[in-house]
């Protein structure tokens, strides 16, 4: 008798979603678990034991991602040309650019949006629709059937821009094997600061009577390289325009926490300085050399393959460009390269399901978001400093990592 498949387990699954598309059975499902992830469910009876979910799924093939020969990839400072598009967007507009390009030349675009206070992947055929997927989302976006449009799309001759965070890429990658069908495809992938559970916007909205988010963070008051505010701006249910200006709440603050992150996301196999994607994209956080164009953002790009380094030779009439060095960036910017936390082991991450099912709004927002802290309250008053020597703590195991690469990689260099 055959075994059943071998998918990922909850502490190894991503929830890119590439195993339920290329199931040729439609044995598996979409489901949300108990902490507010994506996971796939099986149906058995269904099954045929063909094992391409576990071909496919990039965790358990194994897939190679990248690595951090920082020779590898060409980096750049960079920002869009178009002021409007450059304005819409979350820094510099370089995913914006070369979507502009993709669409000018009859390709499409797939990238992710926002459809009330869910976060999904859809298609555009022209710069009309562009703005729908400018921006970034705090959220995991729902791929469901993506990964089919894309193949369908590169069977039918189609130029395709695809763009996700590293493990949605990886999805992709390891879904589309023809690798003439490649050829058509242009991977971008984020800087990625993990995905929180959806308990986050779901309880946020709720106790708010959100109907859509607008934007997770806006250039109002322009785009820093240091201290950026964030600001969550939302339609509530009465059709007002609201931009939260608290200095926490518990979408964008218990995001930034990590504290209710896939476990997998505390193991990033995906987080390298040269990776298999075509481009890596992120603020461009702690830039000194370009202060006069802060205020309307700048994003970097890493360039990784033959392809995307052709492109980019063709997108001077979309992006500006400056070389970089990667000791320019990794100091602000660690997950570039540094996908691990020890947050899988704290009791608010272990915790996690129970506490959304048994706190209050209040208590859950103290928790993951620093929310209403009584300061004359000596058990939160504990509690938040020790938040603090954590994440101190984190923070230099990155620095120390981070520090130990870049010297390895100037040795190489002599």
């Amino acid at each position: 008798m055959k075994r059943d498949p071998q998918l990922a387990n909850i502490y190894e699954c991503t929830g890119c979603l590439a195993c339920i598309d290329g199931c040729p059975t439609d044995a598996l499902s979409l489901t949300e678990n108990n902490e507010g992830h994506f996971f796939y469910q099986i149906n058995t009876e269904k099954c045929i034991k063909c094992y391409k979910c576990e071909q496919i799924c990039p965790t358990v093939s194994h897939m190679n991602y990248g690595n951090n020969n920082f020779k590898s990839s060409d980096l750049y400072a960079s920002w869009s040309i178009n002021n409007s598009l450059r304005k819409k967007s979350a820094s510099g507009g370089v995913f914006a650019s070369i979507a502009s390009y993709i669409l000018d030349n009859n390709g499409i675009v797939i990238g992710a949006t926002m459809d009330g206070i869910q976060c999904k992947h859809i298609e555009i055929i022209n710069k009309v629709e562009l703005e729908k997927i400018q921006g970034s989302k705090y959220v995991q976006s729902n791929t469901l059937g993506v990964y089919n449009l894309v193949k369908k799309r590169l069977q039918e001759g189609k130029t395709v821009l695809f763009s996700g965070v590293g493990c949605q890429v990886a999805g992709l990658l390891s879904f589309i094997k023809n690798s003439k069908l490649k050829e058509n495809l242009i991977t971008v992938d984020m800087v990625c600061g993990g995905v929180p559970s959806n308990f986050l916007i779901k309880q946020y909205s709720q106790f708010h009577n959100i109907k859509t988010i607008i934007s997770f963070r806006n250039k109002n008051n322009g785009w820093k390289s240091f201290g950026y505010k964030y600001q969550l701006t939302y339609i509530n249910k009465n059709g007002n325009i609201i931009i939260d200006n608290n200095k926490k709440n518990l979408i964008i603050d218990g995001f930034s926490s990590g504290l209710t992150n896939r476990y997998s996301c505390n193991n990033c196999k995906f987080a390298y300085a040269h990776r298999i994607s075509d481009f890596t994209i992120a603020d461009l956080w702690g830039d000194k050399k370009y202060p006069q164009e802060h205020f309307n953002g700048i994003s970097s790009i890493a360039v990784h393959t033959h392809k995307g380094k052709d492109l980019i030779t063709q997108l001077n009439k979309y992006l500006i460009t400056y070389p970089l060095k990667w000791e320019d960036i990794l100091p602000y910017n660690p997950r570039y390269i540094y996908g691990r936390t020890q947050y899988s082991y704290r009791p608010e991450r272990f915790f996690l399901a129970w506490i959304f099912k048994h706190m209050s709004y209040n208590t859950i927002c103290k928790i993951y978001a620093s929310e209403n802290i009584n300061y004359y309250n000596f058990f939160w008053m504990t509690y938040k400093a020790i938040k603090k020597l954590l994440a101190c703590y984190e923070t230099l195991n990155k620095r120390r990592h981070i520090k130990q690469l870049l010297k390895n990689n100037l040795l190489k260099k002599k």
